[in-house]
């Protein structure tokens, strides 16, 4: 994995560490870290200190509203760590909400409810890069 994510974040130590965070936050929630790594990879391209035009944080651009409902009102949503452990938090959410649908769950995460734009660039980038060959 550190060779196909060093086209995207060049410093190696970075780069490893930041694998490391993402497998182990993935695995907490019984996701495919893969998964994650594309769902992170569309959000914001491996930057943690991404903001989107509708105030979504971080690598897997998560709506600060979630740091009051996840009970962490405080919680630092440019830290790393933090940003994928409710990154993943919410993705598990939205599967368990949709039966276990990655495509719709994905939809929900994104807040495109219903529309396939979001879910099939996930997909398009997991099969891309993640998949594994």
């Amino acid at each position: 994995m550190s060779q196909r994510l060093s086209v995207l974040v060049p410093g190696r130590r970075f780069r490893l560490r930041l694998l490391e965070d993402v497998r182990y936050a993935a695995l907490r929630e019984g996701l495919r870290p893969r998964v994650v790594l594309a769902v992170i990879e569309v959000e914001s391209a491996f930057n943690p200190y991404a903001i989107s035009p509708r105030g979504a944080l971080g690598l897997m651009q998560v709506m600060p509203f979630w740091t009051k409902r996840l009970g962490e009102p405080t919680a630092n949503l440019f830290r790393i760590r933090t940003n994928l452990r409710m990154g993943c938090h919410i993705l598990r959410h939205y599967l368990n909400r949709h039966r276990g649908d990655l495509f719709t769950a994905l939809a929900a995460y994104n807040g495109s409810n219903g529309l396939p734009y979001y879910p099939d660039r996930v997909y398009r980038v997991f099969h891309a890069r993640w998949f594994h060959q």
